[in-house]
């Protein structure tokens, strides 16, 4: 009876520490995440001209950021939102197939809000939203923008 009881106690341990090392569930829009690596694999670099002077941007290597890249040289007018980030309005609507679900914007990523078809430059980091596209970031010259209270016009170009 004693060894049952040990086998019977021995099977209940294992079956246990079994299903404690299972892998964890990946939500799909994280198991759509970009590796870090293979953003920066093929960056593109952008400069931005606010009021004759540059905003220099890494674009990253992605379907949407790729459409960006296609769209080049954009004349943009970029007006304050939400005291968080700098949008601006494109022509023409990116493609978003692939690309993750959403994002939580840090202080100086370029972003596309994909309902609403605009650029965001965010100056401040914000939650998580559904349908916001990180393209890039903003390597320097963010005080550039920031300092606009209002509306104001750029020039967005390739540099490679």
């Amino acid at each position: 009876m004693k060894r049952w009881t040990l086998w019977t106690l021995i099977v209940c341990l294992l079956l246990c520490l079994t299903a404690c090392g299972r892998k964890a569930e990946v939500s799909p829009a994280e198991s759509k995440a970009v590796p870090a690596a293979e953003l920066l694999q093929g960056e593109k670099k952008l400069k931005m001209t606010v009021d004759g002077q540059t905003v220099a941007i890494t674009l990253y290597n992605t379907p949407a950021a790729s459409a960006l890249y296609k769209q080049l040289p954009l004349e943009l007018n970029f007006e304050d939102f939400n005291r968080t980030e700098k949008i601006a309005y494109l022509t023409q609507k990116l493609v978003t197939a692939g690309e993750p679900d959403g994002c939580a914007p840090k202080n100086g990523d370029l972003c596309y809000y994909a309902p609403w078809g605009n650029l965001s430059v965010f100056y401040k980091d914000f939650r998580y939203s559904n349908n916001l596209i990180r393209l890039g970031r903003i390597d320097s010259g963010m005080e550039l923008l920031t300092k606009h209270n209002g509306k104001f016009s750029v020039k967005l170009e390739a540099v490679n």
